[in-house]
């Protein structure tokens, strides 16, 4: 269904998340950075009711942003948006997260380990040496920040 005012969507029917209007970086691409309240939003990313309540999400607690660079392809290309979940961030291991590796520096799609010691790994799916993975210690990181748990794509073929 094509729209362009969220008044035209069925409250019953369509859930709208907001879509920041920022950017996360995955690779040589900047990012923006994330507000600390956002209020910039654009359009939005609609999802049908029933999917949103199966899947427990919220426009409170969810939002999409599209990704710049290619550092998580081929798990998640250029230009995918990604449904982050700003209520998960304790780090599983494995899972991908919306991160801030410095108070300075634009938010970024990574996949994260948890070592032992509080260390946190943080890698790219590409392999590529330019995405070389890296670690921190979480309590010792100054601006380190997991902003939220990527829990949906959307990609174009």
């Amino acid at each position: 269904m094509e729209w362009s005012s969220v008044d035209q969507l069925d409250p019953e029917q369509h859930v709208v998340l907001p879509r920041l209007e920022l950017h996360l970086a995955a690779g040589s691409a900047n990012g923006d950075r994330v507000a600390d309240e956002p209020q910039r939003y654009a359009l939005g990313q609609a999802f049908r009711a029933d999917y949103v309540k199966r899947r427990g999400w919220s426009p409170h607690t969810h939002f999409s942003m599209h990704v710049k660079g290619a550092s998580m392809e081929p798990t998640v290309p250029d230009g995918a948006s990604v449904v982050i979940d700003v209520s998960d961030r304790v780090v599983r291991s494995g899972l991908i997260y919306a991160v801030r590796i410095d108070a300075t520096a634009e938010p970024q799609l990574k996949r994260l380990h948890k070592l032992p010691g509080g260390v946190i790994r943080v890698e790219s799916d590409n392999r590529s040496p330019q995405f070389a993975a890296f670690e921190v210690i979480a309590d010792e990181a100054a601006g380190f920040e997991v902003i939220g748990r990527a829990v949906n794509m959307t990609s174009d073929l």
